[in-house]
């Protein structure tokens, strides 16, 4: 198990985290028009950025090393 296994738990209840992860979405959208894009998020980690990006794209895979 690494470090990042054992904080996933709690990692989305921080809430700078949540609200970094909708700023981030906010600007990919209006850079890249997302709408019905197919999206790949390399590491993802509990998939907070990847769930926001699924309301516009027509696919998001999420991979992340982390189990």
């Amino acid at each position: 198990m690494n470090i990042f296994d054992s904080l996933a738990k709690e990692w989305d209840q921080n809430s700078n985290r949540v609200k970094n992860a909708k700023t981030l979405y906010e600007k990919l959208d209006t850079l890249l028009d997302l709408e019905g894009k197919k999206i790949i998020d390399y590491g993802a980690g509990s998939g907070l950025l990847s769930t926001l990006l699924a309301q516009k794209a027509s696919e998001v895979l999420a991979l992340d090393s982390s189990k």
